[in-house]
């Protein structure tokens, strides 16, 4: 009877001892599927990081390019402006010339005037003394016709 109950005893620890061991078998089973599925999960992080990551470098490399776009127009722009600070201060040197110049000519101009009017004045005096001249001529002139006429008649007079 002893060894009968020591029997059962023994089935129903190892009925036990097996059902503890499908429970462990269960449960490592179930630590193999809940850590797959961790794995899975840390893949799919790893994998959505690594889209996040290529999401920033691409909206970096688009940033870079705007921004090498904008430089671009900006060094065009200042380009730009820097030809036409060029042109303004040439067309403004070339306005001091011009001006100097225009200066120069009308200050010869005034000279010329000046000149103008002196030998005007010479030519006045000119005149006058070319009319001087021409009456003293006309006067020397009857004066000969004169003595001529004298001397002719004195001739007639001797003969």
């Amino acid at each position: 009877k002893r060894f009968e109950e020591l029997q059962v005893n023994h089935m129903q620890h190892l009925e036990r001892g097996r059902g503890l061991e499908e429970e462990l078998h269960g449960a490592r089973r179930q630590a193999e599927v809940e850590r797959d599925a961790l794995r899975i999960r840390e893949a799919e992080l790893r994998l959505g990081q690594q889209h996040l990551e290529a999401e920033r470098l691409r909206d970096a490399e688009a940033y870079k390019m705007r921004e090498a776009g904008i430089t671009r127009s900006l060094d065009a722009v200042t380009a730009d402006a820097e030809r036409e600070r060029a042109a303004i201060r040439a067309h403004v040197e070339h306005e001091k010339v011009l001006t100097n110049e225009l200066s120069e000519a009308r200050l010869r101009i005034s000279q010329l005037g000046a000149q103008v009017e002196s030998l005007q004045e010479e030519l006045g005096k000119r005149d006058e003394r070319i009319e001087g001249l021409q009456r003293e001529a006309s006067r020397a002139r009857k004066e000969r016709s004169r003595l001529l006429a004298l001397l002719a008649q004195e001739q007639r007079h001797h003969q």
